[in-house]
């Protein structure tokens, strides 16, 4: 895979040089289970589509022996499967064996929304068990400035390396963040960019959540597990057209003192005064030390219908969201064509009940006037889209 990716790299001529975005990654444990995540620094990375992603970690060789489970994928890099290499596959290093966490996509996977990812925000990729007693206080995440035997990798479909490494092989920055993060001097078949494995607290889980419609009003219930004492507060986010959410309300964590499972409610009012058919809802979970997640997306329908789609921003100039709403979960069929009922693209998706997200990209089509026929069960919506230039 090194030689592909390096070949890759070699082909791609762009400006590079400090303060360019990348990613950064990190490794954290829950009880037994490693969490692997990234996050760009020096600025958004906009439009990503992944090709590979590849993360190594070591272990002091004769430590209590151990085996892998079954790596998770989180939802939002759905399409990505990891294959764990090891120990020391791409080479070896004195007193460690080494494994890699591996996925080899190729110019063909789109991620699941985002595809903006926004500066030092950070995104779980995968997690994995650990079965047996393994020592996991001696388990390091591991690159090295040689790229060898180890290194971190994260890259684009063009071949673009959105890592710690330029296109040319050149350092730009830390390769890693988070606890105990150290570069050490580099030596040949050793790693040199350390990051030992810290124990986190578990992360508070959504268990629910609604939005119902109560006359002119949305009432939203969410019911969540796991809170702690870093559990700081919920923010309502409200979003007119699925895509883009601003904060409308916060509430303090701990309705219920001392309890690790509470339910939540919030009430949006005169939904009428925001003149849309369809209202979007999600909650952002705030620790105190400014960590957070998001539960899922859920909307309320002012028009009464149950089936709703909407195309942000239409016109589009290269790539576009396509928002379906759905009252439960079944097929949903997209059909794009031209102005002269040409098929450009037909797609078929398992629905969800809620908001389900699509990208259409419209990059290679040319300017004019198209038409989405979504179907969902017996029901139909048309949209005429405009590809500006």
């Amino acid at each position: 895979m090194k030689k592909l990716v390096f070949s890759l790299l070699a082909l791609v001529i762009c400006a590079t040089g400090f303060g360019q975005a990348y990613f950064q990654a990190t490794m954290q444990q829950n009880e037994n289970n490693l969490i692997f995540k990234i996050k760009p620094v020096n600025g958004n990375m906009t439009g990503i589509r992944f090709s590979a992603l590849e993360f190594f970690v070591r272990y002091p060789t004769g430590s209590p022996a151990f085996t892998w489970g079954t790596p998770t994928v989180d939802p939002q890099f759905a399409g990505v499967n990891f294959v764990i290499h090891g120990p020391n596959t791409y080479g070896t290093e004195p007193g460690y064996d080494n494994w890699v966490f591996e996925w080899i996509g190729g110019a063909t996977f789109i991620p699941a929304t985002p595809t903006t990812y926004t500066q030092n925000t950070e995104y779980t990729v995968f997690s994995v068990p650990l079965l047996g007693s393994p020592n996991t206080i001696d388990m390091e995440m591991v690159s090295n400035s040689l790229q060898d035997p180890t290194y971190l990798n994260i890259s684009d479909y063009l071949g673009n390396s959105l890592s710690c490494f330029d296109n040319f092989g050149n350092v730009i920055g830390d390769a890693f963040y988070g606890p105990g993060f150290n570069i050490i001097a580099a030596s040949v078949g050793g790693d040199d960019h350390l990051l030992p494995l810290s124990d986190v607290p578990i992360p508070v889980k959504f268990t629910g959540f609604t939005v119902e419609k109560k006359t002119d009003d949305a009432l939203l219930t969410w019911n969540v597990e796991n809170e702690t004492d870093i559990t700081d507060h919920y923010e309502i986010e409200r979003s007119l057209n699925g895509r883009d959410f601003s904060s409308i309300h916060s509430m303090n964590a701990g309705v219920v003192p001392g309890n690790t499972a509470n339910v939540y409610t919030f009430t949006d009012p005169n939904l009428k005064s925001h003149h849309t058919n369809v209202i979007y809802y999600r909650i952002k979970q705030v620790d105190k030390d400014r960590h957070f997640i998001f539960s899922e997306i859920r909307s309320v329908r002012l028009d009464g219908k149950g089936f709703g789609v909407s195309v942000f921003p239409n016109p589009i100039k290269n790539t576009g969201m396509v928002n379906i709403d759905l009252t439960e979960n079944q097929k949903i069929s997209m059909l794009l064509t031209d102005a002269a009922g040409k098929e450009i693209m037909r797609r078929m998706i398992d629905g969800v009940a809620g908001v389900n997200n699509y990208r259409l990209d419209m990059t290679s089509l040319s300017a004019g006037t198209y038409q989405l026929k979504v179907i969902a069960g017996t029901q139909l919506q048309t949209i005429s889209i405009i590809r500006s230039k």
